[in-house]
C-alpha cells in the first residue's frame, strides 16, 4: 500500500497578526520529524515524492502585505487537489493511505459535538480567522473514500470559540457507500478547549517540538507492535495515553485526544520497536523442509518459518505479510522478538512444541 501513499505536512510558524498568535519554534522541526518517520522504510514507507510539505518561510518579505503572509489557505487547499485527483485533473479513489498533519495555531468550534479543529493559516488576523479545517479535509475523503485509509494528526490548539468557525471549503459533499470500509484515525493534541504545548525536547537535542509531535514519533518508534511488525490505532492510544504524564515530566499537559475507527478491522501503523534478538537452535533437522509456528503468551501467531537446509532458501512470515528470506545455516537462525512468553510447535517429522521466554536483555539459545 505504501507506494501510492500520499501525505500532506502544514507548519506554520510565523502569523500576519503576531499579537494574537505569537511566533512558534516548534512547527518545522515537527514537520521534519514527522516527515523522516513517513519517508522511513521502519515507518511509513512512503516515496519522498508523495510527501508534500507546507511551511512557513524562514524570513517574511518585508513588504509583504498581511493578507498574503504564507502559507494561506489555498496553499493547503491546491496541494489536497493535486492529491485527490488524477493525471487527467478527475478525483480518483485510492487503495492506499492519506497523511494529513497540521502544526501551528488552532481552534476548533465550541457548539460541536463531534471531535474537529482547524488550524489557522498565516494569514489569519483578530478579525479575518482565515483557517484551514483539517477535520473536515479529512471527513471528505473518507466519505468520498478516496482513500482507503486516513490518518489526521492536528499538533495545534483546539480553543473552543463561539465568534469563529471553521471554513468549510467548497467541496462537493455527496459521499459513496465504500465510505463505510474507510479506516480513519484522528489525533488531537489537547482536548476540546484545549491548550496544545511546544517544548524544547532533551531526547531530540534540545529542539523545540510540538509535546504531541514528540511523544506520537516516540510512541511510534518505542510502542510493542500487537500486529506483527505494527501497532493497531488503539494500542497506539493505549501507548500515548499511558506515557502522558511521563513524556510531559514535571510540568502537565492535557493528555491528547485520539478518535479510532470505526470499521470492524483496525488501523495499523509500522512500529519501530523490532524487540530483542532470540537465537534458535535445530541441531536434529530431518533434511525435508520444516515448518516452525510461533505464538505468544495470548495465543495469537507471531510468526511462521520454513526451514530448509542450505542451498535452499528458508523463510519467515509475520501476519499477513510475505515472506521473508530467513538467514538458517542448516541449525542455527534468530528472530526479533518482544520480551516475553512464547510457544513454539515443529510440524512434520519433527512434531513437537514446547514454552520459552524472551528476556530484555537476551537471553539463552533456544533449542528447538
Amino acid at each position: 500500500m505504501a507506494a501510492d501513499d500520499h501525505a500532506i505536512l502544514v507548519g506554520i510558524s510565523r502569523y500576519a497578526d503576531a499579537a494574537v498568535f505569537p511566533e512558534l519554534r516548534g512547527p518545522f522541526n515537527d514537520v521534519a520529524l514527522v516527515r523522516h518517520w513517513l519517508t522511513s522504510p521502519d515507518g511509513g514507507g512512503l516515496d519522498p515524492a508523495n510527501v508534500t510539505t507546507i511551511l512557513s518561510p524562514r524570513r517574511l518579505a518585508p513588504d509583504v502585505e498581511p493578507d498574503d503572509v504564507p502559507p494561506v489557505t489555498e496553499d493547503f487547499k491546491r496541494a489536497f487537489k493535486r492529491v485527490v485527483r488524477d493525471a487527467e485533473g478527475r478525483v480518483t479513489r485510492r487503495d492506499a493511505r492519506l497523511y494529513l498533519y497540521f502544526s501551528g495555531h488552532g481552534f476548533c468550534e465550541r457548539k460541536s459535538l463531534n471531535p474537529q479543529g482547524a488550524l489557522y493559516a498565516a494569514n489569519a488576523t483578530r478579525d479575518f480567522p482565515e483557517n484551514i479545517y483539517g477535520t473536515f479535509y479529512a471527513l471528505s475523503a473518507r466519505d468520498k473514500a478516496l482513500f482507503s485509509e486516513i490518518v489526521l494528526v492536528m499538533d495545534c490548539c483546539r480553543d473552543a470559540e463561539v465568534n469563529r468557525s471553521p471554513d468549510i471549503p467548497p467541496i462537493n459533499e455527496a459521499g459513496v457507500g465504500a465510505a463505510t470500509t474507510v479506516k480513519l484515525l484522528c489525533i488531537y493534541a489537547a482536548p476540546k478547549g484545549g491548550k496544545a504545548q511546544e517544548r524544547p525536547i532533551a531526547e531530540r537535542g534540545g529542539k523545540v517540538f510540538g509535546l504531541l509531535t514528540h511523544a506520537l514519533c516516540k510512541a511510534l518508534t518505542e510502542a510493542v507492535p500487537d500486529a506483527g511488525n505494527h501497532i493497531s490505532a488503539t494500542a497506539l492510544r493505549d501507548h500515548l495515553l499511558g506515557t502522558w504524564k511521563e513524556v510531559c515530566g514535571a510540568e502537565a499537559a492535557p493528555a491528547p485526544e485520539v478518535v479510532l475507527p470505526t470499521t470492524a478491522e483496525d488501523l495499523l501503523l509500522r512500529s519501530g520497536n523490532a524487540g530483542v534478538e532470540c537465537r534458535f537452535v535445530l541441531a536434529d533437522h530431518p533434511g525435508a523442509p520444516v515448518a516452525l509456528e510461533l505464538t505468544d503468551g495470548a495465543l495469537r501467531p507471531v510468526a511462521r518459518c520454513e526451514l530448509r537446509r542450505p542451498p535452499e532458501t528458508s523463510t519467515v512470515r509475520r501476519g499477513s505479510a510475505e515472506p521473508r528470506p530467513l538467514a538458517f545455516d542448516g541449525e542455527r537462525f534468530a528472530l526479533d522478538l518482544q520480551p516475553g512468553f512464547y510457544r513454539y510447535a515443529l510440524s512434520g517429522a519433527l512434531a513437537r512444541q514446547a514454552l520459552f521466554a524472551v528476556e530484555s536483555a537476551g537471553g539463552d539459545d533456544v533449542r528447538l
